[in-house]
């Protein structure tokens, strides 16, 4: 990755792209977005950079301080502003540009704009930034949280702490610090400093302090003494700490635990900062003029080299990122060769197509196989669908001539004749069979027994056309004496049942 501040781009993987484009993308990320993105490199941020973010923005709120924009006591640690830790800044800024949306935009636009200047000691390469680009951005926090997640994933170089010089930070932290302030620091680094110490963690601290130059007997006879017999140990061998701790006793403590701690520290030792803007703020506070209660007209209280030119805020404008799209590439022009043919020569059929369009032939309908287009019988089909082509822009065609359908035999259908109808003999008109109406086709077909169908007409032709029985007037003859038999049983029958009437009536 290249950076050019001064023609404001920036090269990733060989293509141009607007600097400010580029940083407006990293500025819109939220904190836990950005610090999930920074806490994952091998090269951690400097928390010097975060505190020079901070402090920029904050240079300017302060001039615009009234008499009544803070407590008397803040007022006065405000005098060594410029002395301020990391943490400490954050802390101002929460008090005096929290709801300043410009202020928060600024902020974030500085610490982005930090980490570019110094991408070469970062190490940013061109993949981690295409994917900041290519992330979509989430809800933003508040304040107080995106600072609490950038300082997170941030350290210490060797030397500082928490932003400055440890020597700086040891001896302002008294001037600038409550004991709330000094506690909430030590948490930051991961120790808890108490507001007074037990006789055990006094022991342990005296013990260490001391090392080799207290034997264990006298170490015996030490942890034998109440705490009030200990600090007067303390006092007179020059250890300054007590069991109560006052704020210098706390700072000294917490710096303490955090070199038992071990913290990891950054690789980098040199940071390229911008001089303008970037150095705190130098001024006075005209303490006179403090008013915390509000009684008073808000008067200017901050005093400053320059008073008369008023420098404006910086406007912060947010640009796209003009992501560059790769190349389109054309579909490749295919070129037919009739150099390598395997199956002899051209076929007189196709001798003109060396003269076809460029664009694929439609090859399903064709007489020919152009085998050479597609690497198989599958991806030919996809192929000719425009989904996949070949890379190479010239193509040998090999000719395969395909065989001739043989043309089916055609089915000739196997015409049943009809039985010849024999004639009729006419009888009288009683005799004549009458023709049932043809009933209409049943749509649904009913599955049945062939050997069940019955010709509903066979009853008819066997009276008609019987010439094993007679003629049809004997076949009637048959039929009224076996009504005659009929009618004789049924009378019997009917006798037979009143007489059995009779007879149960009788007894």
């Amino acid at each position: 990755m290249e950076v050019n501040f001064e023609n404001n781009t920036v090269i990733v993987f060989g293509k141009k792209a607007k600097l400010d484009g580029v940083i407006s993308k990293f500025v819109q990320l939220n904190g836990d977005q950005l610090s999930h993105f920074l806490k994952n490199r091998a090269i951690k941020v400097p928390r010097r950079l975060h505190l020079l973010a901070l402090m920029k923005v904050l240079n300017r709120k302060v001039k615009e301080l009234r008499s009544t924009s803070l407590s008397a006591d803040y007022f006065i640690r405000l005098q060594y502003y410029k002395d301020f830790t990391e943490e400490q800044y954050a802390i101002l800024f929460d008090k005096i540009a929290k709801d300043d949306k410009e202020a928060f935009l600024e902020y974030r636009y500085n610490f982005v704009k930090l980490l570019f200047l110094n991408n070469v000691a970062l190490d940013f390469n061109d993949g981690e930034i295409n994917y900041i680009r290519s992330i979509s951005k989430e809800k933003m926090e508040s304040f107080i949280k995106y600072s609490w997640l950038i300082d997170q994933a941030c350290i210490d170089q060797e030397g500082y702490f928490d932003g400055v010089k440890i020597e700086d930070a040891k001896a302002n932290l008294v001037n600038t610090a409550p004991a709330h302030e000094i506690r909430k620091i030590g948490k930051k680094y991961g120790v808890n400093v108490p507001e007074r110490l037990n006789k055990e963690l006094f022991l342990e601290y005296i013990h260490d302090y001391l090392g080799k130059k207290i034997s264990d007997k006298d170490f015996e006879s030490l942890s034998n003494m109440s705490l009030t017999q200990i600090n007067g140990f303390c006092k007179k061998l020059n250890i300054k700490m007590s069991a109560q701790l006052t704020k210098s006793e706390a700072i000294t403590y917490m710096f303490y635990l955090i070199d038992k701690v071990n913290l990891e520290k950054s690789t980098i030792k040199e940071l390229i900062v911008p001089k303008d803007g970037f150095t705190p703020l130098d001024f006075t506070v005209d303490l006179e003029l403090v008013d915390p209660f509000g009684k008073n007209e808000p008067k200017k209280i901050i005093h400053y080299d320059g008073e008369e030119a008023e420098v404006e805020a910086e406007k912060i404008v947010l640009t796209e990122d003009e992501v560059e799209k790769d190349e389109v590439l054309e579909t490749p022009k295919f070129k037919l060769s009739f150099d390598n043919m395997e199956v002899g020569d051209k076929p007189a059929e196709i001798a003109n197509l060396e003269a076809m369009p460029e664009e694929f032939p439609e090859l399903s309908n064709d007489k020919y196989n152009f085998i050479g287009w597609y690497l198989d019988k599958e991806f030919k089909n996809e192929a000719v669908k425009g989904e996949k082509l070949l890379a190479d822009t010239t193509i040998y065609a090999k000719w395969e001539l395909k065989e001739e359908p043989v043309p089916a035999e055609p089915v000739v259908e196997e015409v049943k004749e009809e039985a010849k109808e024999e004639p009729v003999v006419e009888d009288s008109p009683a005799d004549e069979v009458k023709e049932e109406p043809a009933q209409e086709e049943v749509k649904e077909e009913i599955p049945t027994d062939t050997n069940e169908v019955e010709n509903p007409k066979l009853e008819d032709q066997t009276v008609i056309k019987n010439e094993l029985y007679g003629s049809s007037k004997i076949s009637k003859s048959g039929k009224s004496k076996a009504k005659l038999i009929a009618l004789l049983v049924f009378l019997a029958l009917l006798l037979g049942a009143l007489i059995y009437i009779v007879i149960v009536l009788l007894i």
